[in-house]
């Protein structure tokens, strides 16, 4: 198997920020021989003080990479997951998603429930989970995407653009016919934006941007070219 690396972006004596990979649990499963970030960070810590603790504030999806933060007391664990309960922190996240979105830009609005197994899927009665986009390019098959979250269910992101019939690509869960031949899912949590007020000496934490379409589009391009003066030349 394997290994699975983080990357710490920030760390002082009150917060340590990192940058998940994809495929890396941020929390212990059924399994606990899988590796987990949780358990990661928390061996780190523990190099420089042996009776060191981290508290999780915000998670990600197994197969969804970016921006975890971690507290390093439990008071501040718990004043800072308010302000995600607030929804005074800024989420933005990037994907690639099927097909050609029809609106440059839109806000979708679904229900979500989940349930005693925790399995996630869309109900009229559930809880009301708000995902705002905005298009950034395709390739002529599948769409960049910019997105920033109103509300941070779980799943969320990935139920919402099934919803619009234009599912992540590599979303093994729920899209499995567009997760065949990509390595990993096209989900990424690029930039969390606390509020001036929060205890905290850094409030704005950002990682490079995952997915671009400049080689694709530059593939396309090549492919054009290689059709038009196939074309001439058979003239």
């Amino acid at each position: 198997m394997k290994s699975l690396k983080y990357k710490i972006i920030y760390e002082d004596d009150k917060i340590l920020i990192v940058d998940k990979p994809s495929g890396l649990l941020t929390i212990a499963s059924n399994d606990k021989n899988e590796p987990n970030l949780f358990h990661m960070v928390s061996l780190h810590v523990k190099e420089k003080d042996k009776y060191a603790k981290v508290f999780i504030v915000n998670r990600l999806d197994k197969l969804t990479s970016g921006i975890v933060v971690f507290a390093k007391d439990y008071d501040l664990k718990i004043k800072l997951q308010s302000y995600f309960e607030d929804r005074t922190v800024i989420r933005k996240y990037e994907a690639i998603v099927a097909g050609i979105l029809k609106k440059d830009k839109d806000r979708i609005k679904i229900k979500l429930v989940e349930d005693k197994f925790g399995n996630v899927f869309i109900s009229n009665h559930g809880k009301e989970a708000i995902t705002d986009y905005v298009v950034v390019k395709n390739d002529g098959t599948n769409t960049l995407v910019d997105i920033s979250l109103v509300t941070g269910r779980k799943n969320q992101i990935r139920l919402a653009f099934v919803a619009i019939k234009h599912p992540i690509i590599g979303d093994t869960k729920y899209a499995k016919e567009y997760a065949k031949n990509t390595k990993r899912m096209m989900l990424n949590c690029y930039e969390l934006v606390f509020p001036n007020d929060a205890p905290i000496s850094q409030h704005k934490f950002s990682i490079q941007k995952n997915f671009n379409y400049k080689a694709t589009l530059m593939s396309c391009f090549f492919r054009w070219y290689i059709l038009f003066f196939y074309k001439r030349v058979r003239k």
